[in-house]
């Protein structure tokens, strides 16, 4: 597995990450059981750093996961937090709940722009004390948008910067895709850690797996990639490609056995994705979406016209 130094910190992780939300409540919703069970065999296949957040609900799987019996991995999550009192709150929670020592690094949870950023900076202010503690060994922010990217840029005490990205452009918006390209290459050269988030279009890029992360990894500022597994196959298949081996056709038929559906729970209600969708196959009823699913042939052209990146496949 290819590994990098993780900026200033001289740890070395795997350029391919564990994105815990799949296995989670609000995805696969696994049995803690099952899915420590998959977290392990992701460690034991060389990835050795995981994503979480608090909002994701993961913290348990990771606790029973690992121990120090069994050995850390390295750890990144982050809060929607606001103040300075309630990321306090929010670190000391993932501390107890994943029973790990520290975090690799803690985020500012979904930052849009300088004005998102300005609002949290009281928890940015926690962030950066808990970095002189020791309890994180970098600060950073996640962001869906190349303004957040330019915020981060602009702000010396971010060290990482997770930016969503896939070579589709699928949830930038039209035209964004060589913006954001050209603001995360700014902040690697500024010796930023970039990482990526939806290398896979949250699941709607499934048919392409191998060009799509092929495409991340190769990227000229070599970012970590998170990218979200709920199952061996997926571990096995995504693990070869970051390893540079050939990629057992068996494994990736499995990755394919399981019936993939458009979700739409987080749906903010704006209606661009209906009038883009060729097979009739949203409505937007009380303040929302639904998918007809026996009309949706999962060609993702509702994701790419949503503003807030709120359907996903699995």
């Amino acid at each position: 597995m290819e590994k990098v130094i993780f900026g200033n910190t001289g740890i070395k992780v795997s350029r391919l990450a564990f994105g815990t939300l799949t296995i989670g409540p609000w995805q696969a919703e696994m049995p803690v059981k099952e899915g420590a069970m998959i977290l392990r065999e992701a460690f034991d296949s060389g990835i050795n750093l995981f994503d979480t957040a608090q909002a994701y609900d993961t913290y348990p799987y990771l606790k029973a996961a690992f121990n120090k019996q069994t050995g850390y991995p390295h750890l990144i999550s982050r809060s929607y937090a606001y103040s300075y009192d309630l990321m306090k709150n929010a670190v000391t929670e993932a501390l107890d709940e994943t029973g790990f020592p520290e975090f690799l690094c803690f985020m500012l949870h979904e930052q849009e722009s300088s004005l998102t950023l300005k609002g949290h900076r009281g928890a940015l202010e926690f962030l950066i004390e808990a970095k002189k503690h020791g309890i994180t060994r970098s600060v950073g922010i996640s962001t869906h948008k190349p303004d957040g990217v330019r915020a981060a840029l602009e702000e010396d005490a971010v060290d990482v910067i997770f930016a969503m990205l896939n070579k589709e452009g699928i949830g930038l918006g039209e035209g964004k895709l060589e913006e954001m390209l050209g603001l995360l290459e700014s902040a690697a050269s500024c010796g930023k850690v970039i990482m990526l988030m939806k290398a896979l279009a949250g699941g709607h890029l499934f048919r392409e797996v191998v060009p799509a992360l092929e495409w991340a990894r190769d990227l000229p500022f070599s970012p970590i990639i998170a990218v979200g597994m709920q199952n061996i196959a997926e571990i096995k298949v995504n693990t070869a490609i970051f390893s540079g081996e050939n990629i057992d056709r068996a494994m990736m038929e499995k990755t394919m056995e399981h019936e993939r559906r458009l979700h739409t729970e987080d749906c903010q209600g704006c209606g661009e994705c209906v009038e883009h969708c060729p097979f009739g196959a949203l409505s937007l009823r009380d303040g929302r979406v639904h998918c007809d699913h026996s009309r949706c042939m999962l060609c993702s052209y509702c994701a790419r016209a949503c503003p807030h990146f709120c359907l996903y496949v699995t």
